[in-house]
């Protein structure tokens, strides 16, 4: 019951972590952080679209 509220202290996790030789590699470059935010630009577009011409064709059914 004793190990549910166990801590570990915080200099000790980082000086475990930078004693490491298993790090992360970068690998993300330009490319790979531009088009996620262009493909939600062409997603919400899509989305936009669509609620207009929705919107547009319930006006004109009620008119």
């Amino acid at each position: 019951m004793n190990n549910i509220f166990r801590v570990k202290r915080l200099d000790s996790i980082l000086a475990k972590e930078r004693d490491s030789k298993n790090k992360l590699r970068r690998a993300l470059g330009a490319f790979d952080v531009i088009m996620p935010g262009i493909g939600t630009i062409i997603g919400t577009g899509i989305f936009a679209t669509v609620g207009t011409a929705a919107a547009r064709d319930l006006s004109c059914r009620g008119a």
